[in-house]
């Protein structure tokens, strides 16, 4: 039976629009979604007519006949999807076309939704199977999929942001998009009328580190565990480990020690955290190009400073954690005694939080419900690690601070690094010089401000923190140093001897010293030397097999601070 004209083409051409009835059905039984389009067909004048399906086999079809059908299976379908001649489609996109008054979709393949109508996929790191698959749902819901990315592609399905094909989607703007997705839009379609485009499917956009196994070296561990949790909630793979087949990239702060020199010896490319976290703010893997570390400028004498100040923190702890029957009166000694001046690591955490502490309280997603706390503000950061002043960089965007990158005389607020009780040299020094007087203010005040909504008094966290009144003592000139203990030499090899006992070694046994009053009197430059841990695995090479990811970090990071070189199998 013939229909009326109709608009489902775009021609003023007759066509027979004909409603399959599946075996073992009738007009009454089938499904919800093809009675209703039958119906609708019926409103739109295209006088649809229903047909069994046994008829379909002895059917002689041109591109002038449309089938409906539902289900997709069946003798019927198979025969007719087996050399297609006419359009066939499924109840689904006959009632989308129907409510967009659009033409039926031209496409050489049955379609069973139009949820992806117009639109070219391409998919890119998906194995065969899971390809083929995404391949036939993209065509069941009217969509195109390409092999190759040109032009007209308007998504990428990825498994990975490390493929040429999401570089090039990157570049054109080209939305990326997870295999849920498609997944997802095909469910939905099945039993209601959407698009893939919808706001609601924006979470399946593919994550920024998508596929990329990021490892690290020569960061302290709140560093790497606030970089840990960047990567894991993005996408990413975080690992202790350098794997020559694994590793995407190593973040590291400089072009030296033994996972640099392995990562560029296998092509691994080695950049700065910077990397990690504008790839985040971005919402897509960037090019490593720009951050390369051997391009990157070294960074101020500052930051190094701390960093070593940390560095030498975590190996006191060390001591302690393995040393817990040992007195502590030597690692006091050590921590106090340092050439760099600064009460750091154990002092901070016996006083009051951490810097890593009062980072760790400033969540994203709290400084963004706290809103503008810090509107008008001009911010210069003093003492912070490069990981840190990124996170803070982030805080203050959306908090209505500015970050300034240099002392000039509009900074309002100086907020300082907790890691020392001293403002760091290079910032003092420049406030001299330029003759600033900012708001001295350490991290805690940021934190406070956020919990209140709105700048807090920079009177109650100054920077430095002020000094407690003690008992008068005389000059040190008065006071008479007393003897050392005569195990004080001793203790400070101990942390070597248990690293070395877990190879199942002993330590090098110690030469034989004289002490008498002068030498025990140890001075604040011996002292200062004591607090790093000696070399004395130098000249050896070692492999570390079997240990779980944290402590295979440690064990590098100690190693090589001893002076030992780490071998990786290729």
């Amino acid at each position: 039976m013939a229909g009326e004209n109709n608009h489902l083409d775009g021609d003023d051409l007759q066509v027979v629009v004909s409603f399959v009835i599946p075996q073992g059905r009738t007009e009454i039984t089938v499904t919800e979604a093809l009675d209703q389009a039958f119906t609708e067909s019926k409103k739109a004048g295209l006088a649809p007519l229903w047909v069994e399906e046994q008829e379909v086999l002895n059917m002689s079809l041109t591109k002038m006949d449309v089938l409906v059908m539902d289900p997709f299976s069946g003798l019927g379908f198979n025969h007719v999807a087996s050399n297609l001649k006419c359009t066939l489609v499924g109840p689904r996109c006959l009632l989308a076309c129907l409510a967009s008054n659009t033409p039926m979709p031209e496409l050489p393949y049955p379609v069973y939704t139009a949820a992806m109508k117009g639109m070219i996929i391409t998919t890119s790191g998906l194995e065969k199977n899971e390809k083929d698959k995404i391949k036939l749902m993209v065509e069941r819901m009217a969509g195109t999929h390409s092999d190759t990315f040109h032009d007209g592609v308007t998504h990428l399905v990825a498994a990975t942001t490390r493929s040429q094909k999401y570089e090039v989607a990157v570049e054109k703007e080209t939305p990326c998009m997870l295999p849920k997705w498609v997944e997802e839009v095909w469910k939905l379609s099945t039993c209601q009328l959407v698009s893939a485009v919808e706001p609601r499917f924006i979470r399946y956009r593919c994550p920024a580190l998508l596929g990329v196994t990021v490892s690290v070296s020569q960061l302290n561990r709140a560093d790497k565990e606030l970089l840990r949790r960047s990567v894991e909630t993005h996408g990413g793979v975080y690992s202790g480990v350098l794997e020559m087949d694994k590793t995407s990239v190593l973040v590291c702060t400089s072009p030296d020690g033994d996972k640099y020199s392995h990562a560029k010896k296998w092509k691994i490319p080695c950049v700065s955290s910077e990397w990690v976290f504008d790839c985040i703010e971005e919402g897509y893997c960037l090019q490593t190009a720009k951050y390369r570390i051997d391009r990157v400028q070294d960074s101020s004498s500052t930051a190094k400073q701390d960093q070593i100040v940390a560095g030498l923190a975590e190996v006191s702890m060390s001591s302690i954690l393995l040393n817990p029957d040992e007195s502590t009166r030597s690692v006091d000694d050590t921590i106090n005694c340092s050439t760099m001046g600064f009460d750091e690591g154990l002092m901070s955490t016996a006083k009051g939080k951490t810097t890593a502490d009062w980072l760790e309280e400033l969540e994203l997603c709290k400084v963004k419900k706290a809103g503008m706390f810090l509107d008008g503000c001009r911010v210069f950061l003093s003492g912070f690690t490069e990981s840190e002043q990124m996170q803070l960089a982030r805080v203050l965007k959306y908090s209505g601070g500015t970050r300034l990158t240099q002392l000039v005389e509009s900074v309002t607020h100086c907020v300082h690094s907790v890691v020392t009780s001293n403002v760091a040299s290079d910032t003092n020094r420049l406030l001299e010089q330029l003759d600033l007087s900012p708001h001295m203010v350490s991290i805690q005040w940021v934190v406070e401000s956020m919990r209140l909504g709105k700048p807090v008094p920079e009177a109650e966290y100054p920077f430095p923190p002020p000094v407690e009144s003690g008992p008068f003592l005389p000059p040190p000139s008065l006071i008479q140093p007393g003897p050392l203990p005569d195990t004080d030499n001793t203790d400070t090899t101990q942390f070597e001897a248990n690293l070395l006992a877990q190879y199942g070694a002993a330590a090098p046994p110690l030469a034989d010293q004289t002490t008498d009053q002068t030498t025990d009197q140890t001075t604040l430059t011996d002292t200062a030397s004591m607090s790093q841990v000696q070399p004395f695995l130098a000249g050896l090479k070692l492999e570390l097999i079997g240990f779980n990811e944290d402590m295979q970090q440690d064990l590098t990071d100690w190693v090589t601070e001893a002076g030992g070189e780490l071998v990786y199998t290729d």
